[in-house]
């Protein structure tokens, strides 16, 4: 494709396609910058004017809220979550007021489910919940947070119903699910949970947890066998069956879903 690859910073990260399809953030988490692109009606990436955008050590997940209005930046090695705010005509980002919000040991991952936000810590085995403030953006720990997780939680999915959180955690190689209190936020570890995955997952690339579309399936990559796990999603419980594993050619690093 002309104008392909665009350039990006050190160690670019998984890309975020904002919801309108017209821009895309991509962390660099070598160089600790959020890159901000246009997307062209043939595809082609166009860094938006101000990128890359600072933001803490180590930014591993970035994620567009529900909204579109913000993005947000989970920053693994400062223990912080950068807040920008989106400008729907170009792209561009702004920081909002208190960003960085500090967070826990490691922030690795972040995902949503209506007024709240989930962040994995690494290194503190955990799931912080935060409330959101739609208008603002602004982050607030809830009472009771943060949430038990499994041993080194990388990578988490919520449910299309807003109901389940799921957690893969990679050293203890299982993946821990959540009910969503849809008042406070609060988790509750669902009947089973944690769900076995395989008998290790830590090797060189982390796994990574996808979920369809309509909430039937969760999907997940095993790099240190080279394979991929499916499990069947009970949608009135949240509790997860095996359905089957899938031997890759190479290593399964990641999966995406479309």
């Amino acid at each position: 494709m002309i104008g392909s690859p665009a350039a990006a910073g050190s160690a670019p990260g998984i890309p975020e396609i904002h919801p309108s399809g017209k821009f895309l953030y991509l962390s660099n988490i070598g160089s600790a910058s959020l890159g901000a692109y246009s997307i062209g009606a043939d595809g082609t990436l166009s860094e938006i004017n101000g990128s890359p955008y600072a933001v803490g050590l180590l930014p591993y997940g970035v994620k567009v809220s529900d909204s579109g209005a913000f993005v947000y930046v989970t920053n693994r090695d400062s223990d912080t979550v950068s807040v920008f705010a989106v400008d729907q005509d170009s792209g561009a980002l702004a920081e909002i007021n208190g960003s960085p919000f500090p967070a826990r040991d490691g922030p690795r991952a972040i995902e949503f489910s209506g007024k709240f936000a989930f962040v994995a810590n690494r290194f503190e085995d955990t799931v912080s919940v935060f409330a959101v403030d739609a208008a603002t953006g602004t982050l607030s720990e809830i009472t009771g947070s943060p949430f038990a997780a499994g041993d080194d939680p990388r990578s988490e999915v919520v449910h299309p119903s807003g109901k389940y959180l799921y957690v893969m955690n990679a050293i203890s190689s299982d993946i821990t699910a959540y009910s969503i209190d849809a008042g406070t936020g609060a988790l509750t570890q669902i009947q089973g949970s944690p769900f076995l995955v395989g008998a290790t997952l830590l090797s060189g690339v982390p796994p990574t947890i996808e979920m369809d579309a309509m909430g039937k399936v969760i999907y997940v990559t095993d790099s240190a066998s080279n394979a991929v796990s499916a499990f069947r999603v009970d949608e009135e419980t949240g509790t997860l069956q095996p359905i089957q594993t899938t031997s890759t050619p190479g290593i399964a690093s990641s999966i995406a879903l479309r």
